[in-house]
């Protein structure tokens, strides 16, 4: 099953894994999620039946002499651990039973009350026979003929195509390491599926959490230490720790504990660990408490000066005339509302009204809608139909754009970007710095700044809308029409990008060192094509060149108070202002190209025009107080407040 957290499989989970109930005194030895179509790290599978598949278990993801692999359970975004059982027999031949196992990595069972709980289904959509399967325990070995005698539990799940929940016993096995083997012994049935392994009991004599974690951030030294944790009646009285690191043995003697139920002692090896900023160190931690060896740890730790304040973005191509790009703007909408500090959108239009140039040669292999997510993993399908609650629906998940997005997310970011933004007259004005947790030599990365714009709608816009009429839910566009022509609003358009999508070059010093904050500033012109400059957000992105990710970003919203579409500026230059009649003109001394627009005081514009000499704007609709912007080619300006 897909977790938010995927455990590791290693003998190290069996060691200090913390999922407890509530009383606290019992923990998961063992956890097998099947979290992706690859079988977890550890698990062992055999085939010991030699037969070849039959075709339409090949149809269904298998290969011919496959014994166990994960498959996705349909319409879910779950994966399973599927044995077939479904072969290729002669003309006159009985078929045979399979004999395909599954066996687990050593698991300690170092307490009491020890409960092994699993789920299976039979997947049957011809046959009817359903599947059979042997629960085996050995304390040997990991092959098959370690796994002598009979069967703990033979199972056979009579329903088909429902999941059952099963649970054993194995306080037998209190004290030793065992491998638990899931024999699929079905004969001419079709799929055995297994999900949810999980061995739990009592924590035992004690519980050893070892820290660093993943990251150690702070200081270039730092110590491997941790704590133990009595979780029994017997008190804990000694504590032997060796740590391999860096090629050597660190050691540390506790004796006269004497720890009660609950009770804690935190340790530390007394040597310091040097390690660089960015660099990853490697050790290994065993432990013997009161004479009893724990199982070992092997543990990874980066070291970061800080840890980043992550943003992760989104640029999903899309068009007024493409008819399955609802999809898209429900995902956008959908990522936005679940993850608002971390999502940044950014709608890239597609041969539309809205496109911009600089995105004109960035791929989006299948066209629109689709998506690249920090420009490290490409999203072909944004959304995925399921059945939930007996209702036809979309979901972001199932490897659409929210799966795509948490697996970015959950990656730890190597550099941060902040942004102070402000709109003044005709122009943005950028202060941004950054700064990176670890030390970088020769550093291949630019700042890019995008400008974005919500509720952006006028007259001559529309959607084409494939969704009309479907007996799915996608966001109310089900119920709208084949051609929406009022009444939308299109969110995160790109207005545009400096300096293009590749960013600024020389923004970003080559040499980094770990915590440093590198700034800058910059003045771009606002763009025309922005309907309302309150609406606008301001996108900065950390780009690595040398791999063209995204390696962190932050969205703001630009400051426009001292904004000239909200002041009266100075002398009109070569550009002069009347009102007439019903009309405001414009005019050029210099007889070249003007471009003008007419804001009302919350900055939405609505008039634009442009022309040679002379342009008017009518205005024979309009009351009330307005900011006119006029420019031309060569670079005079006005800005005036109107009263009509």
């Amino acid at each position: 099953m897909k977790r938010d957290i995927v455990l590791s499989l290693s003998l190290a989970s069996v060691f200090c894994l913390l999922a407890e109930s509530p009383a606290g005194d019992f923990t998961s030895y063992f956890e097998c999620p099947f979290a992706s179509e690859t079988m977890p790290e550890g698990m062992k599978v055999v085939d010991n039946d030699g037969c070849q598949l039959h075709f339409t278990m090949v149809q269904n993801g298998f290969s011919d002499y496959d014994s166990w692999i994960c498959l996705r359970e349909r319409g879910t975004e779950n994966y399973y651990a599927a044995s077939a059982s479904r072969f290729k027999t002669a003309k006159g031949e009985d078929p045979l039973p399979a004999q395909d196992w599954m066996i687990t990595p050593p698991v300690w069972i170092r307490g009491g009350e020890v409960t092994l709980s699993w789920r299976s289904m039979s997947v049957n959509e011809q046959r009817k026979t359903p599947s059979t399967y042997e629960i085996r325990v050995s304390a040997t070995g990991d092959t098959p003929d370690a796994f002598a005698g009979e069967p703990l539990m033979t199972v056979t799940d009579e329903e088909l195509n429902k999941w059952q929940a099963h649970t054993l016993d194995l306080s037998a096995y209190e004290g030793q390491r065992v491998r638990i083997a899931f024999v699929n012994v079905s004969l001419d049935s079709e799929i055995l599926a297994i999900d949810d392994i999980n061995v739990s009991g009592l924590k035992g004599l004690s519980e050893i959490l070892v820290t660093p974690g993943e990251y150690h951030v702070g200081s270039e030294l730092f110590k491997i230490g941790g704590t133990i944790t009595a979780y029994s009646q017997q008190p804990v009285n000694t504590l032997s720790v060796d740590c391999e690191v860096d090629g050597r043995t660190l050691h540390a003697e506790y004796s006269g504990l004497n720890l009660g139920y609950h009770e804690s002692f935190d340790f530390v090896l007394p040597e310091e660990i040097k390690a660089k900023y960015g660099e990853t160190v490697d050790f290994t931690v065993s432990a013997t408490v009161n004479g009893l060896p724990y199982d070992a740890m092997d543990r990874s730790t980066m070291v970061l000066s800080f840890v980043p304040k992550r943003g992760v973005v989104v640029e999903e191509a899309t068009g007024m005339w493409c008819g399955y790009c609802p999809k898209g703007i429900v995902a956008m909408e959908t990522l936005e509302k679940k993850y608002p500090d971390t999502f940044i959108g950014l709608a890239v239009h597609v041969d539309d009204a809205m496109a911009i140039d600089e995105y004109k040669t960035f791929s989006f292999p299948d066209g629109a809608p689709t998506a690249w997510v920090d420009r490290s993993i490409y999203c072909p399908t944004p959304m995925y139909p399921i059945t939930e609650n007996g209702v036809k629906t979309y979901t972001t998940l199932m490897g659409g754009l929210e799966s795509v997005f948490l697996e970015v997310l959950n990656k730890q970011a190597l550099a941060e970007i902040s942004l102070e933004v402000a709109v003044k007259a005709r122009s943005i004005e950028i202060d941004a710095s950054t700064r990176y947790p670890i030390d970088i030599d020769n550093a291949d990365y630019r700042m890019a700044f995008a400008v974005t714009e919500d509720n952006v709608w006028k007259d001559g816009y529309y959607q084409a809308n494939n969704m009309a009429g479907a007996v799915e839910v996608i966001g109310g566009f089900e119920n709208r029409p084949a051609m929406i022509v009022s009444d939308l609003k299109f969110n995160h358009v790109v207005r545009a990008i400096y300096d293009g999508v590749d960013g600024i070059e020389g923004s970003v010093p080559a040499e980094i060192k770990a915590g440093e904050v590198y700034s800058g500033s910059y003045s771009f012109g606002l763009p025309r094509n922005i309907l309302n400059v309150r609406n606008i957000k301001v996108v900065g992105m950390i780009i690595d060149r040398s791999t063209g990710k995204i390696l962190n970003a932050t969205s703001v919203k630009p400051s426009t108070s001292g904004s000239g579409l909200m002041e009266t500026m100075g002398a009109d230059c070569g550009l002069s202002v009347s009102l007439d009649g019903g009309f405001i003109k414009i005019d050029s001394a210099l007889s070249e190209n003007i471009e003008v627009a007419l804001y009302d005081v919350s900055g939405v514009c609505v008039a634009r025009t442009n022309g040679t000499g002379s342009v008017e704007i009518n205005t024979s609709s309009l009351s009330g107080v307005y900011i006119l912007s006029a420019s031309s080619l060569s670079g005079e300006t006005v800005l005036k407040k109107l009263v009509i």
